[in-house]
């Protein structure tokens, strides 16, 4: 470890009282039945180090469950107003500077600084139950369904026209007539026998205006069907997550997780104050919801551990979380989000207002942070899970497993609508070809 010299910085042994609570993994707090308690973390190794730099020795204040919620303040408070009223001198924790804190303590040089980032749940697995229909769009499942539609309205109305009248032009006999409603139950099974491969033969289709509405039919049935079984295979077999959180905004587009705050931090203002976009709707669904804020930490890790849950705070906070989630479940249940679009937190340690010994904690707080000792003390104090945070190559086909667009399809159907005319165009040049045979063999027969 780098020793500095040590110096008498006017404190002359002095006794100073730190006040001290719960704040994994900066200050680990653990009472015990018989009234003693074990202290860990860096709290323990920077205020030696302090004490022995400045020449002076610690008494500690240390905030139980009990203590705090007979205050009925949070932990920060009652330790921020013991300095503020100067019932102790140093509060130890870490108060990020804002004016109104400043007016009422001292605040030092900070003594640790990292960005926000927020846990929140893995993301889970889709449900493949109706795997089956992820290969189209929405958009595209309703027009191959109008299209059926469509297509057995027209084959039925044309097989009424023309397979119901014999080759003279008569009517034919009654018990030989179908409705219109027999056509289409016939022409319904035989699209549903093209799109699954299964083929069918129509009879009587020997009119033009059937052919070409067959004929392009058949030919988007085939290109839907091949499209489909391509993709849906990799639907049925490859798991589907649902879409990860990684910003507010993907937070605040999510409905299965919500958002919840520590009240007196800085991050919770700054999402209760905004006005416009995803944190005006994270901070109205927070307001929405009492059970979203919260003073202890303890009970807020354990909402949290839920997993219906996102928390914003500092990254060394997160890391902890998410492994000490990892070594009850055996699981990475939660991941750490990116850094988040604040200014990143500078904690400060907090004494009584004008106090004599605040040149002295400023001068040693910048040596102690120049030195590099208190990143490597976080380093070492906070436990490891590699494999929660391993960053993972997304997979060359991610970017092609989505729902097949409409646009990806647009040839088909313009293809079938060219068809459809045509097929329309055809009847009518049937029945003017159907209506003068008809007139020539009655004048010939005259």
């Amino acid at each position: 470890m780098c020793e500095l010299p040590s110096h008498n910085y006017g404190f002359n042994g002095a006794r100073l009282t730190f006040v001290v609570f719960h704040n994994p993994p900066f200050s680990t707090l653990i009472f015990r039945p018989d009234g003693n308690y074990s202290f860990t973390g860096t709290g323990p190794l920077w205020q030696t180090w302090m004490a022995k730099k400045l020449n002076f020795s610690i008494n500690y204040m240390m905030l139980n469950q009990s203590t705090i919620h007979q205050s009925g303040m949070s932990d920060f408070d009652l330790a921020f107003q013991l300095v503020s009223n100067k019932e102790v001198d140093v509060y130890s924790n870490g108060v990020v500077a804002t004016p109104e804190r400043k007016q009422k303590v001292d605040l030092t040089y900070f003594i640790w600084t990292e960005p926000y980032s927020m846990v929140v749940p893995q993301p889970e697995e889709q449900s493949r139950i109706f795997a089956f229909i992820y290969p189209y769009q929405p958009m595209v499942w309703l027009l191959i369904f109008i299209t059926m539609i469509a297509v057995v309205l027209l084959m039925s109305s044309l097989s009424v026209i023309h397979l119901n009248v014999t080759d003279n032009g008569t009517p034919a006999i009654p018990r030989h007539r179908k409705t219109a409603f027999d056509y289409a139950i016939d022409y319904t099974m035989h699209m549903l026998s093209l799109i699954t491969n299964q083929g069918a033969y129509i009879a009587g289709a020997r009119f033009m205006s059937l052919r070409v509405l067959l004929g392009v039919w058949v030919l988007m049935a085939t290109v839907l069907v091949n499209v489909y079984s391509g993709t849906v295979i990799s639907y049925l077999t490859v798991p589907r997550t649902k879409p990860p959180i990684n910003t507010f905004e993907d937070l605040a587009a999510n409905r299965d997780v919500g958002i919840i705050l520590r009240t007196e931090a800085i991050i919770t203002q700054y999402i209760l104050e905004a006005k416009t976009g995803a944190l005006k709707t994270i901070g109205d669904q927070a307001r929405r919801h009492a059970d979203r804020f919260w003073t202890d930490q303890e009970k807020l890790s354990r909402r949290l551990a839920t997993g219906r849950y996102a928390y914003p705070w500092i990254q060394t906070f997160c890391q902890f979380f998410i492994v000490n989630q990892f070594k009850k479940d055996g699981a990475c249940r939660f991941r750490m989000t990116d850094p988040l679009p604040f200014q990143s937190a500078f904690f400060s340690l907090a004494l009584q207002k004008d106090s004599k010994f605040t040149p002295a904690f400023n001068k040693a707080l910048m040596e102690l942070w120049e030195s590099g000792l208190f990143p490597y003390w976080v380093r070492n104090v906070s436990p490891q899970a590699p494999e929660c945070f391993a960053k993972t190559k997304p997979r060359t086909i991610s970017a092609r497993k989505m729902p097949i667009r409409l646009a990806d399809l647009i040839g088909a159907f313009f293809i079938f609508g060219i068809g459809f005319g045509l097929a329309i165009f055809a009847i009518f040049i049937e029945q003017i070809v159907s209506r003068a045979s008809r007139r020539m063999a009655t004048a010939s027969k005259c």
